[in-house]
């Protein structure tokens, strides 16, 4: 693909992702939606080309970064500026499952890297 197009087709979707990451959603459509993307998913598994991969593998990262998205602005609350700054709470155990996740959606971006370089 040529670089300008491929550059162009990047700010042109970059929105449409960070839509897809912010955009809040009550427990009933966030439940749809990730049936919606799993759905998607696995009919885009049934077929072995490798940009469908490269799909696949955003898609996922898209949906992961979401899910981080949603722990860290909704699940976590502190009652003071100085209970967010501890380094126990404040920090990555505080965070848990989001913590944990960040390594994984690097993990996924290393993959998709490596399977459009070929």
């Amino acid at each position: 693909m040529n670089k300008l197009l491929f550059s162009l087709l990047l700010l042109l979707l970059l929105p449409v992702a960070l839509l897809v990451i912010v955009t809040p959603l009550d427990s009933e459509k966030q439940y749809i939606f990730g049936l919606i993307g799993i759905g998607m998913l696995f009919l885009l598994g049934l077929n072995k080309s490798k940009k469908v991969s490269v799909i696949m593998v955003v898609m996922s990262i898209l949906m992961s970064t979401r899910y981080i998205y949603w722990r860290a602005t909704e699940t976590l609350h502190f009652n003071s500026t100085i209970e967010a700054h501890r380094p126990v709470c404040g920090g990555a155990l505080c965070l848990g499952d989001p913590a944990a996740r960040l390594p994984a959606n690097h993990l996924a971006a290393e993959t998709h890297h490596r399977t459009a370089a070929g």
